[in-house]
């Protein structure tokens, strides 16, 4: 917001009257929505994964609650009989990191200007 509130277009409405609400609203809001979705999604999975691997060692979540990590946890004993219960809630967790990194980076790319502008393809 320091950094935006520097900008042209901030000055302007300004020196127009606007109001401290009306330019954080229509000014500065739009500018921070892509970069704090990214910031979101990239703080989310690395977070997901601690929790998940606290969790499968014991130190995490504990049994009354309901975790990735616990399930895995759970799933450790039955490995030989039911090897099904700990790949499928891996699948999941690798798959939720997964789609939280690639949606970070998609929006990334939708919010760079020099992408916008030569219609570059995110996937090559």
């Amino acid at each position: 917001v320091a950094g935006l509130s520097k900008e042209r277009f901030v000055l302007a409405s300004t020196a127009l009257g606007a109001g401290a609400w009306h330019i954080l609203v229509t000014h500065l809001a739009p500018h921070l929505a892509g970069p704090l979705a990214v910031r979101t999604a990239l703080v989310a999975a690395p977070a997901i994964m601690a929790e998940v691997s606290l969790s499968v060692l014991g130190i995490g979540v504990q049994d009354p609650g309901v975790s990735w990590g616990v399930l895995i946890r759970d799933g450790l004993a039955a490995t030989r009989t039911g090897p099904h219960l700990i790949a499928s809630v891996t699948a999941a967790v690798a798959l939720t990191v997964l789609g939280l990194t690639l949606v970070a980076d998609g929006i990334r790319d939708a919010q760079d200007p020099v992408t916008k502008r030569l219609g570059a393809n995110p996937f090559g």
